[in-house]
C-alpha cells in the first residue's frame, strides 16, 4: 500500500488525537478537590481541546506545504 502522508504529518495527527482523547478522559473524571471558582473546572480540558486542534491544523499545513510551514 502506498504511503500518502508525510512522517511529520502522521506524527502530528497522532499527537492531536491523543490530546483529544486525554481531554475526553478529563471530562469524565470527577473533581477530587474543592475549586475556588467552579467556572474553572473545565479549563484544563478546554486547553487540551485547543492543543488538539492546533496539532491537527499543523498536520494539515505540514502535509500541504512541508515542515517549513510550521
Amino acid at each position: 500500500m502506498p504511503k500518502f502522508l508525510k512522517d511529520t504529518a502522521i506524527m502530528l495527527l497522532d499527537s492531536g488525537v491523543e490530546s483529544y482523547l486525554l481531554a475526553l478522559y478529563g471530562m469524565s473524571i470527577p473533581t477530587l478537590r474543592k475549586l475556588h471558582k467552579p467556572e474553572s473546572k473545565q479549563a484544563p480540558v478546554v486547553g487540551l481541546y485547543g492543543a488538539a486542534a492546533e496539532l491537527l491544523v499543523k498536520a494539515c499545513l505540514v502535509q500541504a506545504q512541508g515542515i517549513k510551514s510550521m
